[in-house]
């Protein structure tokens, strides 16, 4: 028999993320005004694009306030130990790689800021789940992603580009940006295609079907990474975690076995192996190979403690004479960022941080993943979200970046993960299982 839940109410409310549960108001338009500000902060460069840059906090800090306020006087999910102290070490380093970093000054703003990122995550997803909004919060992401979508459109048969590159990137300065700001909605389009709520083939099949050849126009191939590892993470959670565990050990065997075959593999077809200088064409990486090797090189000279946060456009702008394909000031790997600026220590408790978030995860599936069709792929949203965003962030510098368009929603995503995973539940087969109405706050508070 399949099994569901004994507390209906709570696996259609939160856990299912009802379309007719919405966000409070007061938490709503600091929520929508902070991810359209940071997505318009991202336009073609103009005078405007830098007045945005610099206000694009404002409705952050409103959030984190308003947030703060939704939980006064509320029970909410606590922040599990492992992550506390993870961070908190993490941040601590910060603080010293920054006094010690180039520019001492300097690097304590970029910290502050990650720290406002992470911590206004921590309190919306809070809040998200003590007001029962979970789904809505997805919702807003492919709302924002078909107004996107529909300028996208707008913007192509026009034939107007204002980007730079090779790719389409419509009112964009990058067409890897718009395909990063592409990616989550396509997730979420995908994850109601499953779902099949009302007026599923209109608002979710059909830009789905939209967003893919359009991320294909902006030739960023992290983008589909993350979209298509996304898509992997819903099939492998409604199997459960035993098909995760045997992937797991094939790969463990492989990797041990045939290491340096591998590596020497992938390391020629990347053309990391190969001078710049001596390449007959650019290769899978786009130049990206060139700034990895400056960015290790960087890491061995400063090992423990890093250069500080925020220190790596610094950095590569003193190496920039070096550049033969490579463009821009970024080291278009968030990990290899984390270990230039956080040094060794900073990028392991970095990693603590995500790893015990995917075990959370995966842990969490078991008991979820035989909920209903119209619930289960809402509790498998952010892990996939996450997992994806991961995959894509191997080629792009921008999960410890508060400034990034997709920061905040990327740190949403894995506070949701333990937060979900602390709302009990009691499988029961489902034709046995009594109907009561309780909300996931009602849950907590009965703990």
């Amino acid at each position: 028999m399949n099994a569901s839940v004994s507390d209906q109410g709570s696996a259609r409310g939160w856990l299912g993320g009802t379309a007719h549960v919405q966000i409070p108001r007061s938490i709503y338009i600091p929520l929508a005004a902070t991810l359209v500000m940071f997505l318009a902060s991202n336009t073609f460069y103009t005078a405007a694009t830098v007045l945005m840059n610099a206000v694009k906090w404002a409705p952050m800090g409103l959030l984190l306030v308003m947030g703060m306020s939704a939980l006064s006087g509320r029970r909410y999910p606590q922040c599990p130990p492992t992550l506390f102290f993870a961070l908190m070490l993490m941040f601590g380093l910060g603080v010293v790689g920054s006094y010690l970093g180039l520019q001492p000054a300097f690097g304590i703003l970029p910290l502050v800021s990650v720290v406002l990122c992470i911590g206004t995550a921590y309190v919306a997803a809070a809040a998200l789940v003590v007001t029962d909004s979970r789904r809505a919060f997805f919702d807003l992401i492919a709302v924002l992603g078909r107004v996107m979508l529909v300028a996208c459109v707008l913007f192509y048969l026009a034939r107007i580009n204002m980007g730079r590159g090779q790719g389409f990137a419509a009112w964009v300065d990058n067409p890897n940006t718009l395909a990063a700001m592409l990616a989550p909605s396509a997730v979420v389009f995908f994850a109601g295609c499953i779902e099949r709520r009302p007026g599923w083939i209109k608002w979710d099949l059909s830009f789905l079907i939209v967003a893919l050849p359009m991320i294909a126009l902006t030739n960023g191939r992290a983008s589909f990474i993350w979209v298509g590892l996304s898509m992997l993470v819903f099939w492998l959670y409604r199997r459960g975690s035993w098909i995760t565990m045997i992937a797991a050990i094939v790969a463990t065997i492989a990797m041990i076995g045939w290491w340096d075959v591998i590596l020497a593999a992938i390391g020629h077809w990347l053309q990391v192996d190969i001078a710049p200088e001596r390449a007959a064409k650019v290769g899978p990486l786009s130049g990206r190979e060139e700034v990895w090797r400056i960015g290790w090189q960087l890491f061995t000279e400063r090992p423990t403690f890093g250069y500080g946060f925020g220190s790596s456009q610094i950095l590569l702008q003193a190496e920039s004479w070096r550049f033969v394909r490579h463009q821009g000031i970024h080291f278009h790997s968030s990990y290899l960022m984390s270990l230039v600026e956080t040094g060794l220590f900073g990028f392991i408790l970095f990693m603590v941080t995500l790893i015990a978030t995917i075990v959370r995860g995966i842990l969490d599936g078991r008991r979820t993943r035989l909920l209903p069709r119209e619930s289960w792929p809402t509790t498998a949203l952010p892990l996939a979200m996450m997992i994806g965003a991961m995959g894509h962030a191997l080629f792009e510098s921008w999960l410890i970046a508060a400034g990034n368009v997709n920061t905040l929603m990327f740190w949403t995503c894995v506070w949701l993960i333990h937060f979900q995973a602390q709302i009990p539940l009691r499988a029961v087969p489902q034709n046995r299982a009594p109907i009561r109405e309780r909300s996931a706050a009602a849950l907590l508070r009965a703990r």
